[in-house]
């Protein structure tokens, strides 16, 4: 059973009572509490279980662990407000979500040091209580955003260069591989496969622009090494090779067990003897996660990558987009483990590309929403172009150098077929705003926005219409339904505008100049 109740002085009581109907195994059974990614930064006072207390913030950069434990009570401030969180029944702890790109802090039951799964035997129960006090007068009153989109100053920056990710069954349809444009192809090679030449040589000619490696390797230091070799003398040129270890493909916690074989750090080093001429990268091939809990691989290459997935804990549409809140802390908190070294994203996705914590990406034949799975529906549509302009858009003011929002074909792809996804025009837009420089744009909550000099792209994030007024008059079209052909983009009449109707999901491109940016150069 489950109450919860409140009143106007600002308290609110909720209460669990669980029973196992029959045996079970659990990983965990209790309340979990969700502290927006805003308030970071801000105080947080513990009470542990021995009625001692302390002082301390959440963190500003991300935590590789949990930055509160041994928790009976807390108290946040922030903005002028006060929200005081008794808990009863259990222990908790905190961990620092926003290391999966959720857009939030969470504090949950039971903690990690503890065995799991736990037994419950039949008719056993939980019980527990949170007692929430809010109190405080608030801070003063903002404004209320208005709806216009406002481009500042030059950055400095020219956006990210945006490659295209690759790897065994993605392979493009010949036909529409020629219609796409890329600075590199991001190929991922497994070498502990048999067959892995041919499979490579494969997806060599699948490729476009130039290549950038990822290579996953034995974990015995002479396998890999002997992988490497048998790669080199193939005569193999990429502008960057990524090497890492099978077993680092999974997380682990930085109180766990490390994998007992090569490390990252080791196959980096191995990479930069055998590959001389290529720029050798160090990181993880999954999320921010790993390469937090394991920062000693940052500074092991000349740049840092991990890659990102909006899937980890929650599917729902609201999350998925919260996830977008987060990115900018990852890159933060990622460039100060870079210690001024360059930072190239890998594969930024809805979808979750390998799951470091479980067997398998999630099976998906529904074509469902679903956490952990590979393929989610909205990579397909409106939902997963406008996404994709939010996950540029948050790389304003990083120094993010390289990202794939896209791959060449699978899950991730541009094409259905001989058709283009909405995907593709947000990818070729993107592409032709790379040469020119990127300028500093401010959007109201729920609109992304990127700005170069001569154009716009800014996408709805959410449901409803948005009308939003435009810095200068400028020559527009909106993405609001799919557009199957591929000159879609370049070929579609302009209407002049200083306002954008933006119906859910949608995305304009706007040119604010004398020349036409998405047109000029597809």
């Amino acid at each position: 059973s489950f109450t919860c109740s409140g009143n106007a002085s600002g308290l609110v009581t909720a209460t669990l009572n669980l029973r196992a109907e029959s045996a079970t195994g659990l990983n965990r059974a209790g309340f979990v509490i969700l502290h927006p990614a805003g308030v970071a930064g801000s105080l947080l006072r513990v009470t542990h279980r021995d009625g001692t207390g302390e002082e301390r913030e959440f963190p500003l950069l991300i935590a590789p662990s949990q930055p509160a434990s041994d928790i009976v009570a807390l108290r946040q401030e922030a903005n002028g407000v006060v929200v005081d969180i008794a808990f009863a029944g259990e222990t908790f702890e905190m961990e620092d979500q926003r290391n999966w790109s959720d857009a939030s802090y969470k504090t949950y039951c039971r903690p990690l040091a503890l065995p799991y799964p736990f037994q419950m035997a039949a008719d056993e129960t939980v019980e527990q209580s949170i007692t929430l006090r809010v109190s405080g007068a608030g801070g003063a009153q903002k404004p209320i955003a208005t709806q216009a989109i406002i481009v500042g100053s030059d950055t400095g920056r020219k956006l990210p260069q945006l490659a295209l990710a690759l790897e065994a069954g993605w392979e493009p349809d010949p036909e529409s591989r020629q219609f796409v444009k890329a600075k590199s192809t991001l190929l991922r090679a497994d070498l502990t496969r048999a067959n892995w030449q041919q499979t490579l040589d494969r997806l060599i000619a699948a490729s476009v622009g130039a290549l950038d490696l990822e290579l996953i390797v034995s974990d015995s230091l002479p396998e890999l090494d002997t992988q490497l070799k048998a790669l080199a003398a193939t005569g193999i040129i990429a502008n960057s090779i990524v090497v890492l270890p099978k077993a680092w493909l999974k997380s682990y916690q930085r109180s766990a067990a490390w994998p007992a074989g090569a490390s990252p750090i080791q196959a980096a080093a191995v990479a930069r003897d055998r590959f001389p001429e290529s720029e050798i990268g160090s990181g993880v091939l999954t999320n921010f996660t790993e390469l937090n809990r394991y920062r000693e691989a940052a500074r092991a290459g000349d740049f840092i990558t991990h890659g990102t997935t909006a899937v980890v804990h929650d599917a729902d549409d609201i999350s998925v987009m919260q996830t977008l809140e987060a990115l900018p802390q990852i890159f933060a908190s990622a460039e100060a483990l870079a210690e001024g070294k360059p930072y190239r994203l890998g594969l930024v996705s809805i979808g979750m590309r390998s799951n470091p914590y479980g067997a398998d990406v999630a099976a998906n034949p529904e074509g469902v929403r679903r956490p952990m799975a590979m393929t989610d529906p909205r990579q397909r549509g409106l939902f997963g172009a406008a996404w994709m302009v939010g996950a540029m858009a948050a790389t304003e003011g990083a120094g993010v150098e390289r990202l794939a929002l896209a791959a060449l074909g699978g899950p991730f792809g541009l094409f259905d077929g001989p058709r283009v996804l909405p995907a593709y025009h947000i990818h070729e837009a993107l592409v032709c705003m790379g040469a020119r420089q990127r300028l500093a744009v401010s959007s109201p909550p729920g609109i992304a926005a990127v700005a170069v000099d001569g154009a716009l792209v800014i996408a709805n994030l959410g449901r409803g219409t948005r009308i939003l007024s435009l810095p200068q008059p400028g020559r527009g079209v909106v993405l609001d339904r799919l557009q199957t052909s591929r000159d879609w983009l370049r070929t579609e009449s302009r209407e002049q505008v200083t306002v954008v109707n933006l119906p859910a999901f949608s995305v304009a491109f706007v040119d604010t100049g004398p020349s036409d940016v998405f047109g000029s150069t597809l």
